[in-house]
């Protein structure tokens, strides 16, 4: 039997965007990434804005906080 040949890098140049992850509880969080905010709630995006946006936003905070 012969040894399996060596495999190359599929991902060399992999640059990901620089991220940020706020935790408010167990099913709440808040992820920034470039110029976009999301909001997850339990895994699933429940909404997304641009930062720049503060009517966006505050929808989105004011739709989370009467979902409960």
């Amino acid at each position: 039997m012969q040894p399996a040949p060596e495999q190359s890098q599929l991902f060399t140049q992999l640059s990901l965007p620089t991220s940020s992850l706020w935790v408010v509880n167990d099913r709440v969080s808040f992820q920034t990434a470039d110029d976009q905010c999301v909001i997850y709630v339990q895994g699933v995006i429940f909404a997304h804005y641009s930062r720049q946006d503060r009517c966006a936003q505050a929808y989105a905070l004011v739709t989370l906080y009467e979902s409960g």
